[in-house]
């Protein structure tokens, strides 16, 4: 091993085990941490894990120990470029001690000295970013790669917006006129308004002209102060027509431009059910246990939720979503992301969305749970959950050293969906039964 090898090894050591290592569970922990981050390979690991240990295993035994080991490409690749370098800079400082500098003229002192100093620059350079990486990698950004380790064969199939459109706009399409309202009534009653906002657009329900169903109808005024309000409220029904496929989110069913001249009318689908923060704060009667079906299956919802906004829609979403855009329907059967909205386009050349949807979501969950982003220590008795939450808290960490290429892959909603606590046919083993008893149990008592 490298004598840069060895200097990681001993401040790995260092913070880890303290200095030494007492025990089995300890050793088997130990290694378990190599493994996870890279740092060894499997073959090496067997040969280690044969080993004859003698108890305390300070860092001189450590070194015998993984004598015929190494470490991961990418670190061993730039500890032969350190040792390269360091010996280049040994070279140099030998030559110069035996050179007659009484020869030199001031232009041979002045470049020698120059590419003295070029390549002891080099060296401190790769120096700090061996250290860097070490350190953001190896020891801040260890949860987020265990969860890595744990999703690392699950197959990946990323698909942005563009390519997710054009392979799916015919069975939008097809999807949207099949539902879709050209004219509303109000059955010769009062209108029931939903909401009214300062911008002068309020929601209204109304009724299928043909089918006579109650949907909500979205009153644009023709004419507004402030033209960035309908601009936005025209970018989230296009963001919602994109998104008609998604189970998640309401559907956009069409509009009305012309027969009221003092209103755009857009109709979008009336979904029934309370915000899960209404619920939390006015109805809960017992706690919420990670376990339950109810919070399994509402929080699964809310992840296919959160990837179809990353994956389906060129549309921006206005983020954070919060426990008020978490609309619990069917008796905790049914979630909807509710009153989304969404303005502008996303930047393709901008992957940082899908990094602060991971951390929001991760945001909504322990907010369910009652508890503060601090606080996921707590769940240590819930340990798939304390792990994932973790490493989705990193995840903005974590796409940063993707972006600067000092790790090879990032976190990623695609390749979570395989998780164990997102698996469809795990989450299926859930009798409805149970899902519903389970919710009247937590809201009802």
């Amino acid at each position: 091993m490298e004598c840069y090898n060895i200097k990681l090894l001993q401040r790995l050591f260092d913070r880890f085990c303290g200095g030494q290592i007492v025990s089995l569970q300890q050793w088997h922990t130990f290694l378990e941490f190599l493994y996870i981050n890279q740092l060894i390979e499997p073959k090496d690991l067997l040969k280690i894990k044969d080993s004859i240990i003698y108890y305390p295993v300070v860092f001189e035994n450590l070194l015998k120990i993984f004598a015929n080991s190494n470490l991961v490409t990418p670190l061993t690749t730039m500890s032969k470029s350190l040792d390269k370098l360091y010996n280049q800079v040994n070279d140099c400082r030998t030559a110069l001690k035996n050179w007659n500098f009484q020869t030199f003229s001031i232009e041979d002192l002045i470049f020698t000295t120059k590419t003295y100093e070029e390549i002891l620059q080099e060296f401190e350079d790769l120096k700090k970013e061996f250290d860097d990486f070490t350190y953001d990698v190896l020891i801040v950004n260890q949860p987020i790669q265990s969860l890595k380790a744990q999703v690392a064969s699950f197959k990946i199939e990323e698909i942005n917006p563009k390519q997710y459109q054009t392979e799916q706009r015919d069975k939008t399409e097809k999807e949207f006129q099949k539902i879709r309202i050209k004219s509303v009534q109000y059955r010769n009653q009062p209108i029931k308004i939903l909401k009214q906002f300062d911008s002068q657009i309020r929601i209204q329900v109304g009724f299928d002209q043909i089918k006579d169903s109650p949907i909500e109808v979205w009153m644009i005024p023709k004419k507004m102060w402030k033209q960035e309000d309908q601009a936005q409220a025209l970018q989230t029904f296009e963001a919602h027509h994109e998104l008609i496929l998604s189970k998640q989110l309401p559907n956009y069913l069409g509009q009305d431009l012309l027969s009221d001249e003092n209103y755009f009318q857009h109709f979008m689908e009336l979904t029934r059910g309370n915000t899960m923060r209404y619920l939390l704060k006015n109805k809960q009667k017992n706690p919420i246990n990670p376990d339950m079906p109810f919070f399994r299956i509402a929080m699964k919802q809310i992840f296919q939720g959160f990837y179809d906004i990353l994956r389906m829609t060129k549309y921006q979403p206005i983020l954070p979503l919060t426990l008020m855009n978490i609309q619990v329907s069917q008796e905790g059967l049914k979630i909807y992301l509710k009153n989304v909205r969404f303005s502008g386009l996303k930047n393709e050349n901008d992957d940082s969305l899908e990094a602060t949807l991971l951390e929001n979501y991760a945001q909504i969950v322990m907010s369910t749970l009652g508890l503060q982003r601090n606080q996921v220590g707590l769940l240590v008795n819930n340990l798939p959950w304390k792990n994932l939450l973790e490493g989705l808290f990193n995840a903005e960490e974590d796409h940063k050293l993707f972006k600067k290429n000092v790790i090879q892959n990032k976190l990623s909603f695609c390749q979570l969906l395989g998780h164990d606590l997102f698996d469809d046919e795990l989450i299926s083993h859930f009798e409805i039964q149970d899902i519903i008893a389970n919710y009247h149990y937590i809201f009802q008592g």
